[in-house]
């Protein structure tokens, strides 16, 4: 006789009370184990002896190598109050790419009722499991790949929630450890309240190069900070190249003309350095 108890959600046999009673972490993480610790209480009015409690695993967990879906207690007295329950515990792992949500997962008991019948008392137990996304975020790309020194310039980060948990608020902030890289109109800080998984969001700075600067590559140290579902801040640090200079640019004047000679005089208006210049005149008329 099996029913369902309303005030605990607790299923009770004529004889056996099983009850999830942990769950560590209390929200499974993919890709993780977790452990279930599960009490058998002996309620009714009958001895109980071979009590084997089986967890059966279906998708998102799975059996570890090593770790038993079978435990056994040999002996259950009648009339057990809490203190007196057996308690078990299970480990199971979480698929790696399981989307986050609630979980069953049954629970089953056989015993034999210790006597001249040896009834075999069976119950079943559907817990639910909550799992909890993986949060993470990167940098998928950046608007462009070079900007000239001493022009303002747009810049864009193209940030990508790559987890399968949202992710809230979400500080990104970046820095040319050089100092050559600056933000213009604003700081270097962008906020971003919630980002859901497998979203993008594009976050957009002004940035000038110091007119000082060596042309070159410079990296930008980019850090992402955000909650995670247990509102602990987490962050994220990557890197971006940028390549500041620009390009060479010239100009060619006519400076003189003397006896079939003529010359030319050539500047780089460019902002970057040319080496190997090469000054032709092609065949024309006349």
């Amino acid at each position: 006789d099996t029913s369902l108890g309303a005030s605990n959600g607790n299923i009770n046999s004529a004889s056996l009370q099983v009850n999830l009673t942990n769950q560590n972490p209390d929200a499974a993480r993919p890709g993780e184990p977790v452990e279930l610790t599960i009490s058998v209480q002996n309620v009714g009015n009958t001895d109980l002896k071979d009590i084997a409690v089986t967890v059966t695993p279906e998708y998102p967990f799975s059996k570890i190598s090593g770790e038993n879906l079978v435990k056994e207690v040999s002996y259950l007295n009648a009339r057990q109050d809490d203190n007196d329950a057996a308690v078990l515990k299970f480990r199971l792992m979480t698929d790696a790419n399981v989307s986050e949500g609630t979980y069953n997962l049954d629970i089953t008991t056989t015993a034999r009722e210790s006597g001249s019948s040896s009834n075999t008392v069976t119950t079943t137990k559907t817990v639910q499991l909550e799992v909890r996304g993986k949060e993470y975020a990167q940098i998928v790309t950046i608007n462009k790949a070079n900007i000239d020194i001493a022009k303002e310039e747009p810049l864009e980060f193209i940030i990508t929630n790559t987890g399968n948990s949202p992710l809230k608020n979400m500080v990104v902030s970046w820095k040319d450890p050089k100092g050559v890289i600056l933000p213009v109109y604003s700081d270097n800080t962008k906020y971003i309240k919630y980002l859901d998984a497998g979203e993008s969001v594009t976050v957009a700075y002004s940035v000038m190069a110091d007119v000082n600067a060596d042309p070159g590559l410079y990296p930008l140290d980019v850090n992402l900070t955000f909650e995670d579902y247990e509102s602990k801040e987490k962050s994220i640090q990557t890197t971006a190249g940028l390549f500041v200079g620009g390009e060479t640019d010239f100009d060619v004047s006519f400076s003189e003309s003397d006896a079939g000679e003529i010359s030319l005089s050539v500047a780089n208006v460019g902002n970057n350095m040319a080496y190997s210049v090469k000054v032709s005149i092609p065949d024309q008329d006349g």
